[in-house]
């Protein structure tokens, strides 16, 4: 989460302060990463087909307040040490497309599942868009 937060914050300054990151490593996801922005559920994945590595799943859509909503997971096992440049790509996007003063979770909501998935340029071979 560290890195995450140093890594928007130094590309993108003030422009992330309404950004919402949650990251939860509980199986009972304790601290409610579908609620946030952007949420990442701590999971496994198989880089050679034997061996686990440490991933995420990739929570998207999100939110509390009037668009109170619970977010999906639309990239699935993206492996660890890729997961700062994909959320940094995923906010990029966002900053980059967004309308006039549309919030994170908006611009997911309206992004389709594919497109997501193509913004973030994940480059682990399991990662698979949420279904509808």
């Amino acid at each position: 989460m560290k890195q995450i937060v140093e890594r928007l914050e130094t590309s993108f300054g003030s422009q992330v302060d309404s950004l919402s990151v949650g990251v939860d490593g509980c199986p009972h996801a304790c601290a409610h990463h579908w609620i946030s922005d952007i949420g990442l559920q701590g999971t496994t994945g198989r880089g050679d087909g034997t061996t686990k590595l440490e991933a995420y799943e990739i929570y998207l859509r999100g939110g509390l307040g009037d668009d109170a909503t619970i977010g999906r997971p639309i990239l699935r096992r993206v492996p660890a040490g890729e997961t700062v440049d994909v959320v940094e790509r995923l906010v990029a996007g966002w900053l980059k497309d967004r309308e006039d003063g549309e919030s994170f979770q908006a611009f997911a909501r309206r992004t389709s599942d594919e497109d997501l998935v193509a913004l973030a340029d994940v480059k682990g071979a399991a990662v698979t868009a949420g279904r509808g």
